[in-house]
């Protein structure tokens, strides 16, 4: 009984933290007042945790922590910068880009997709029940197969992409699907992932001007003196073209032959572990 009996102001204050920490936590049950209640609770929890280690590595990430909810992250990142030393941090700036962004972006790609698959004429039969594939809808769908695809990659490389980044240097500043940082190289990566077959190329081509701004674009903010490549990644049934028809195309339209470096990464659904949902029910039905 004498051990929990606080025996000093430091641990008594440590004490009263982590109790008040669990109320403002049974506190979050109200959806209410949850996002304030969270984040004392964390606060207080942290300031418990901290005051008990007593050790001043403790303290100063505690203080760095709580900072974060108090001040502009801006500010935290450059501070950061300067005790690390990290003398490139302020040549140009890497940060995530966030969730909501992420999928407000891919919601937009695939409304272009569809526009451009208006105009050239592709036939909806193929769309079924696309709307939804295992509760999802088609932007989540999207960053689904795009994560599993990324997966894949990594695991052929040996190597971690890092998913939707930013890259930013003054007023410039770039979103990436992902990027691949190699001893030779940098890749920038997208992807473009669709359940409809065949894939129009013009899809791919209306973007490529685009990705040759992004890639100048890219070399101007990080001054890197190696190489810079795009990568694609397709995410596709491909029930009415092979991959290899498609690459066809591509070279056909002189994608691989512009002015830049380019990998192709083309996958199925099956070879990431997803089946739409239309040939789903097809296989049910058989």
């Amino acid at each position: 009984m004498e051990d929990l009996i606080p025996t000093s102001l430091r641990t008594l204050i440590a004490a009263i933290s982590l109790a008040a920490g669990f109320i403002f936590l049974f506190l979050s049950l109200n959806s209410k007042i949850r996002t304030h209640a969270l984040k004392g609770a964390s606060m207080l929890f942290l300031l418990g945790i901290s005051l008990f280690a007593h050790n001043v590595w403790c303290y100063f990430a505690a203080i760095f922590i709580m900072a974060t909810t108090l001040t502009k992250l801006d500010f935290l990142q450059n501070l950061a910068a300067i005790i690390r030393g990290n003398k490139e941090y302020f040549e140009y700036r890497k940060e995530f880009v966030s969730n909501e962004e992420v999928l407000m972006r891919k919601t937009e790609e695939l409304k272009q997709f569809d526009s451009v698959k208006t105009t050239a004429g592709v036939s909806d039969e193929a769309e079924h029940d696309t709307s939804r594939h295992q509760g999802l809808y088609p932007a989540q769908l999207a960053l689904l197969a795009e994560e599993c695809a990324f997966k894949a990659i990594e695991n052929n490389v040996q190597h971690n992409i890092q998913r939707h980044i930013r890259i930013s240097k003054g007023e410039s500043a770039l979103d990436l699907d992902g990027l691949l940082e190699l001893d030779v190289k940098d890749v920038m990566i997208y992807s473009k992932v669709h359940l409809e077959s065949p894939l129009p190329p013009s899809v791919l081509l209306s973007s490529v001007d685009q990705w040759l701004d992004y890639m100048t674009q890219y070399q101007s903010i990080t001054q890197k003196k190696k190489p810079v490549e795009i990568a694609l990644i397709i995410v596709n049934t491909f029930e009415n073209e092979t991959k290899e028809e498609l690459l066809y195309k591509l070279k056909e339209q002189q994608l691989e032959n512009s002015s830049i470096d380019w990998q192709f990464w083309l996958y199925t659904f099956e070879e990431l572990g997803l089946t739409p949902s239309h040939e789903r029910g097809e296989k049910q039905d058989a």
